[in-house]
């Protein structure tokens, strides 16, 4: 990207086990693979700090009082809250999956 971001990319806890979990599960059949996907989503998550906003509302959007919105990549949804400057991804999910419990 050739400007600067406008947006700080957090990434919960939560999140980061969500992308262990979901690398290890795929690396049992392919650990290439998984690397491959890992950088997708890592890349996907950097590139939320430019105008994340275009991103859609998220299904667990009407569980709370702020913005959660989506990013999907392939078969996963990466769900963020939009706050401020700050981008806080808060879990990693496959599409076919229940949404998350926030």
């Amino acid at each position: 990207m050739a400007s600067s971001p406008h947006y700080v990319v957090i990434i919960r806890p939560e999140a980061e086990e969500d992308l262990r979990a979901i690398t290890a599960y795929i690396a049992t059949n392919s650990p290439d693979a998984a690397h491959q996907w890992l950088d997708l989503i890592r890349e996907a998550i950097e590139e939320l700090a430019y105008m994340p906003s275009r991103f859609p509302a998220a299904r667990e959007a009407g569980q709370v009082l702020v913005d959660i919105r989506q990013r999907v990549e392939g078969n996963y949804r990466i769900i963020f809250e939009l706050r401020k400057r700050d981008v806080i991804i808060l879990g990693i999910r496959h599409a076919a999956r229940r949404p998350m419990d926030l």
